[in-house]
């Protein structure tokens, strides 16, 4: 949608007839800004998709609690069939030309550029790395009991998790994490049917399925492959794909639809693929790590001891423990590693070259920090060190006081800066 509406000339290959079943229905309020840079919020929010306020989460304790979102905006339960056209229609309104059923082999052959969007199973690059415990997703859809309201329900189970969701159509998907090994010696229907029997939460309003029993892939996985290279880029879940755990999976993928976009055209319209690649990687990096810290709280809040628990309750990548914030008068300078160079940003369409910092801890460039260029405050700090206090006055000048002192606890945290052991 967004290359057509750039002028290129766009082929959507798409393997399925639309509209066709998906699962992955919860949306949180933070799609909006997405969907209204895309110009489809109105169209979505005028489909008649249920707006849930909150989930019931049955998780650490004995009876279920209500987490309602933040914001005045709810998010959406969809129809993914409908959902998904909606963005197909929109691509084809913008001048981008489907050709149905395409073959997997002949993707790319005459393109200029190719963007794989096939989901995980990355028809370009199929190689993956996990990084979290494998998971399958098993799940079926019920009709809805009468007068059941839009909330998502989450429930921890002993070696297991529980999501749930009434749909706009009346029904109701009821999906089951579990560890491969819990298959052993069982089939699915046996594995799900026990399952939804220890559940609270669930179980009243499986009564009756309405379709059959599937299992997916949920493991977080990233492509093992450079995500960027002169006439391919990865998107979506074909580049990585996160721990369901958040519900932000899709709204994770169609960020990286837009930021392959600008990708695309940086390299075709200002032949910079190095730039592009470098966001494009540092994006992806950053949204998998902060993701996974994410999961692995969640897991370890259940409270619960099984090896299911234990073993997606830790990280790979901890976060950066920079210790207690130093004093006035304590000498500070950029951290190891961190520099002040030119990074990739995403101005509209594309990606441009600005000041910013990278390197040391950092998962992704910073460029802006509270309204003010990072680069810019880290210049009285980049070739020798300068005292906290001369530091804070420095940017009191630019701001209030109270904004420079959250500014520095910030880039402390983060591990942009670090003390001095010359004065």
């Amino acid at each position: 949608m967004l290359l057509a509406r750039l002028g290129y000339s766009v082929i959507v290959r798409e393997k399925q007839t639309f509209p066709r079943a998906h699962a992955g229905e919860s949306l949180p309020p933070s799609i909006l800004p997405i969907l209204g840079r895309l110009g489809v919020r109105e169209a979505v929010e005028g489909a008649g998709f249920l707006r849930p306020r909150g989930a019931h989460v049955l998780w650490s304790g004995d009876s279920p609690e209500w987490a309602g979102t933040s914001g005045d905006q709810p998010g959406f339960q969809v129809d993914r069939a409908r959902f998904d056209q909606i963005l197909l229609d929109a691509a084809i309104a913008a001048g981008a030309r489907l050709l149905p059923a395409a073959s997997a082999d002949s993707i790319g052959a005459e393109a200029r550029m190719a963007v794989d969007a096939s989901g995980r199973r990355r028809v370009m690059s199929p190689r993956a790395e996990a990084f979290a415990p494998e998971t399958l997703a098993v799940y079926a859809y019920w009709r809805q009991p009468e007068g059941m309201s839009p909330e998502t329900l989450v429930e921890a189970g002993t070696h297991h998790w529980y999501w749930g969701a009434p749909l706009p159509d009346g029904t109701f998907n009821a999906t089951v994490f579990v560890s491969p090994i819990e298959f052993a010696g069982r089939s699915a229907g046996e594995l799900y049917g026990a399952k939804l029997r220890e559940s609270i939460l669930m179980g009243p309003h499986c009564l009756e399925r309405v379709s059959p029993i599937l299992v997916c892939d949920a493991t977080p996985r990233v492509c093992s492959a450079p995500l960027v290279t002169a006439n391919r880029i990865m998107a979506g879940e074909s580049a990585f794909s996160i721990d369901p755990l958040s519900s932000q999976g899709v709204m994770a993928a169609m960020r990286s639809g837009i930021h392959a976009a600008a990708a695309v055209h940086t390299i075709l319209a200002h032949a910079d693929c190095a730039l592009a690649a470098e966001f494009i990687e540092s994006r992806a990096r950053a949204t998998v790590r902060s993701h996974a810290r994410l999961a692995a709280r969640g897991y370890r809040d259940s409270g619960r001891e099984s090896a299911f628990w234990r073993e997606r309750s830790s990280c790979r990548w901890p976060a950066v423990e920079a210790g207690p914030i130093p004093g006035l008068d304590s000498s500070v300078t950029l951290a190891e590693g961190v520099a002040l160079r030119g990074v990739p940003f995403l101005a509209g369409d594309r990606i441009v070259a600005v000041d910013g910092i990278a390197g040391g801890s950092l998962e992704e460039p910073m460029v802006e920090l509270g309204g003010h260029s990072v680069a810019s405050l880290l210049r009285p700090v980049a070739n020798r060190p300068c005292s906290a206090r001369d530091l804070l006055e420095i940017w009191s000048r630019r701001m209030p006081a109270r904004d420079a002192v959250r500014v520095f606890e910030h880039l402390w945290k983060a591990g942009v800066l670090a003390t001095s052991r010359c004065a």
